[in-house]
């Protein structure tokens, strides 16, 4: 039985071909009797070898902190005021926490305490041990001396411990300057009431090293990489600034690629300034410019039908790179001198001869962006 299958389902193989064929041939000849449909075409280019994106972008100081309080209390001097330049650890103002304060007092006692416990306990341990030694005593009340003083060990571990968190907290009561920098902001005022880590004290930032924020969509993103440059404008000054980084990953939101760009040692800004920043990326991949008119989705791939010799139509299957409006920058293997057809109707196949047309207002013009 399968010896007869196999033959058979060649012989329709064979048979369905000849019949396509000759559909073919007949819709050729078809054509030509009644003559080859008239289809509108245009003439597609090579798109431009550079990417030209202009983006808009926001300058930000490279390092920026608020400072907040770190216990409640009240401030009893502020030693700086806005836009005063500061050095790393230089006091910015100092509060009082009479609660704070109190607790330290009561933590110090308590350590004082344990130490004295300490050590009496381990002067009786002592004790205990040399008559353990001699027979006095027994082993469970070795034993129980032992437990005492490692009680008394973890009671002044904890007292220390407790003590070791105030005396930080206090520290805090001191506010320093994290960095060299400016003081953008100022929130607060002698006698002001703060909460610990609710109240807003400083803004600060170093506004002498900036650097630039840009978003770069998708389409650009995968050219953009650290070393290039762009050129900047901030009003009436233009100057030269470079990718040191890119996050690596588009956000999912957006799909833009946050890139951060270092000005050139002649740019005069400001921080939360806003720019333009101009690429001039070039393409990994040839690409090639049509009208938007001439992409069609067949059995959902998006094609071109692409005019050859002999006014044959082919379709030809593209990946779109970028849409312009009229145009479409694809990539695919359509000739730069071939022509496309204009809304290709849907009922021309593969091999369909065709009348093309050119209406000169058609014409695709370069765009450059």
């Amino acid at each position: 039985m399968k010896k007869i299958l196999i033959p058979l389902a060649v012989v329709l193989v064979a048979a369905g071909a000849w019949r396509f064929s000759k559909q073919g041939e007949a819709r050729a000849m078809a054509n030509r009797e009644i003559g080859a449909p008239p289809v509108r075409v245009a003439m597609p280019m090579k798109a431009a070898s550079e990417l030209k994106v202009a983006l808009p972008g926001s300058v930000r100081p490279k390092d920026q902190v608020t400072l907040f309080a770190r216990s409640n209390g009240f401030v009893r001097q502020v030693t700086v005021d806005l836009g005063d330049v500061v050095k790393k650890d230089q006091v910015l103002a100092r509060i009082d926490a009479p609660d704070l304060a109190a607790s330290l007092a009561q933590t110090n006692a308590r350590l004082a305490q344990a130490n004295a416990a300490l050590a009496l306990v381990a002067a009786q341990h002592e004790r205990t041990v040399a008559l353990g030694k001699s027979g006095n005593l027994s082993p469970q009340d070795i034993d129980a001396s032992s437990l005492r003083l490692r009680a008394a060990e973890s009671e002044k571990a904890l007292a220390t411990a407790e003590h070791d968190r105030l005396g930080a907290l206090v520290s805090y009561l001191t506010v320093k300057a994290p960095f060299d920098g400016t003081i953008n902001r100022r929130y607060i005022d002698d006698g002001a009431l703060v909460s610990s880590e609710r109240t807003a004290l400083f803004d600060i930032a170093t506004t002498d090293d900036l650097q630039i924020d840009v978003d770069v969509p998708q389409w650009a993103a995968s050219q953009v990489k650290a070393g290039l440059t762009a050129q900047v404008t901030s009003g009436q000054q233009t100057f030269t600034a470079t990718v040191t980084r890119t996050a690596g990953a588009l956000d999912a939101s957006l799909r833009t690629l946050r890139t951060e760009l270092k000005p050139g040692p002649d740019a005069k800004l400001l921080p939360g300034a806003y720019v333009k920043v101009n690429f001039s990326v070039p393409r990994d991949e040839a690409v090639t410019q049509v009208p938007s008119s001439s992409v069609a989705v067949r059995n959902g791939v998006p094609t071109v039908a692409v005019v050859g010799a002999g006014d044959m139509l082919r379709y030809v299957p593209v990946k779109i790179v970028r849409e312009l409006g009229r145009d479409v920058e694809v990539l695919g293997e359509v000739p730069a001198d071939a022509r496309v057809a204009l809304y290709p109707p849907a009922s021309l196949a593969d091999g369909d001869v065709v009348r093309p047309v050119m209406p000169e207002e058609k014409k695709v013009t370069q765009v450059v962006r």
